[in-house]
């Protein structure tokens, strides 16, 4: 069967893709959607392709499991800064849909292939690793994936879909990825006043205005205890050392970036309380080593937020984990090595950022709490 790529279906039609079939007179012609590829790299990552089966199906690559509408949709480049030593995961999928019905087609194209392949080459730098076990992103609608891992050393890569077809035809498709390392921006307590509170927040506020957008900031605490709510308006490390907050910490909305992760990581922190909410967020936060005890609410996700926990203590509050956000840019979908301890509810999920996402616990112990999982959606999976 033929392998018709988007420069040969355009050369049969006019204002939109028609595909003759065999025999068939003009009037029968099959016309398909018009394909809006902005360019060279969203064409190279899209296909066409006539099945052994005699359906017409669309097949094409993206770097996540749905666009930020919910759609799937072709995406054949990004770029990304990284900071030094750090590591960054994502996704590589592929999807097959009716070209025709512009309905998911995975399961019907599927037993179409014979084998298949993603590779990553650098052409600049070093080679992105693909894991290679399978990555499943079926919930979100795609055929293949696989997690791939990049550093700021990967410079520019060409991913390279491989598809061999049960008929010999093959089907290759391209993605180009570039990476480049964010600057670093550090304050530290030997260098700047962060004895109280108010001192704190005016070096927080401070950080979010002197820097790029593009910076990687860290911010060193001392051993303090800071017992007035802290604010903090962009993305940045917060990284304690016998640091204590009575206070609590809200996380603003942030600015996204099209090509960094934006994240806060708040890490080796006390956050003791008496009531209240201990940490809350509306934007993407990774919080680990800390201990979370005494507050209504131990951590609370609300729109435009997401928590992910990793190797913490939730001991003694009235909820430790308070998921309740609609929409976010994720900065992990499992929750791992955390323990859940005497609090009333440890975990409880009301609404998760994306509509096919589960939230996974790996490695997570719960002891002497009143309600484990507060899951009426039964959108967890405890691994």
């Amino acid at each position: 069967m033929a392998l018709l790529g988007v420069g040969t279906l355009a050369a049969l039609t006019v204002g939109g893709w028609a595909l003759r079939g065999r025999g068939k007179p003009a009037a029968q012609e099959t016309v398909l959607p018009t394909v809006t590829a902005a360019n060279a790299y969203d064409r190279q990552c899209q296909t066409y392709y006539e099945g052994a089966d005699g359906a017409l199906y669309w097949v094409f690559a993206a770097f996540s499991p749905a666009g930020s509408d919910g759609e799937n949709c072709p995406n054949g480049y990004r770029s990304q800064l990284i900071a030094a030593g750090e590591e960054s995961w994502g996704p590589l999928t592929l999807y097959a849909y009716d070209a025709v019905t512009g309905k998911n087609a995975r399961e019907a194209f599927a037993p179409l292939v014979e084998d298949w392949q993603v590779t990553a080459s650098a052409q600049e730098g070093d080679a992105c690793r693909i894991v290679m076990e399978d990555a499943d992103y079926s919930a979100g609608g795609a055929m293949y994936a696989r997690e791939h891992i990049a550093t700021s050393l990967c410079g520019r890569n060409e991913i390279t879909w491989t598809l061999h077809m049960r008929n010999g035809d093959t089907v290759t498709l391209t993605q180009v990825e570039e990476y480049g390392e964010r600057p670093a921006v550090d304050y530290r307590w030997e260098n700047e006043d962060m004895t109280t509170p108010t001192a704190l927040q005016a070096l927080l506020d401070r950080a979010a205005e002197e820097t790029e957008p593009e910076d990687v900031v860290t911010v060193y605490l001392p051993a303090v205890t800071y017992d007035q709510p802290l604010h903090v308006r962009r993305d940045m490390n917060l990284i304690g050392d016998g640091t204590v907050l009575t206070g609590g910490l809200v996380v603003e909305p942030l600015a996204y970036g099209d090509d960094k992760e934006v994240c806060v990581n708040v890490r080796d922190v006390t956050f003791a309380g008496d009531g209240g909410v201990g940490l809350q967020v509306m934007g993407p936060t990774w919080v680990q080593g800390c201990r979370f005890t005494g507050w209504d609410v131990a951590a609370q996700a609300l729109d435009g937020g997401w928590i992910c926990s990793q190797e913490n203590t939730y001991d003694s509050n009235g909820v430790a984990l308070d998921l309740d956000s609609g929409s976010a840019m994720l900065c992990g979908s499992n929750m791992n090595n955390s323990r859940f301890l005497r609090n009333g509810v440890a975990i409880r999920v009301k609404r998760l950022p994306v509509e096919w996402m589960t939230l996974d616990l790996y490695d997570c112990s719960f002891y002497g709490n009143t309600v484990d999982l507060d899951d009426p959606q039964g959108l967890v999976v405890r691994r």
